[in-house]
């Protein structure tokens, strides 16, 4: 079985709450959870989040070439003297 995480925005009278839930499920009027149990007419927002397999690879790609970058320009920079002469 799949785990869904989502996050379920509602409105009560006092203001808006964000609950982040586990496997919910819908049983009769209401979104049920482990421990939460809302009616589904107070529901303003479901989102649905999902991992990405594309956008972690992305994350980590990108990160690795910051981390190329930076490590070439305090080579370069620890490599010149003040008189633009190299000592590497």
């Amino acid at each position: 079985m799949k785990k869904i995480n989502l996050t379920a925005s509602a409105c009560s009278w006092g203001g808006g709450t964000e609950l982040d839930l586990e496997n919910p499920s819908v049983e009769g009027d209401e979104l049920v959870a482990p421990g939460v149990s809302m009616p589904l007419v107070d529901i303003l927002l479901l989102e649905v989040r999902e991992f990405s397999m594309d956008r972690t690879v992305l994350l980590a790609v990108g990160v690795a070439a910051g981390v190329l970058v930076a490590a070439g320009a305090v080579v370069a920079a620890v490599c010149r003297s003040s008189d633009g002469v190299g000592v590497c």
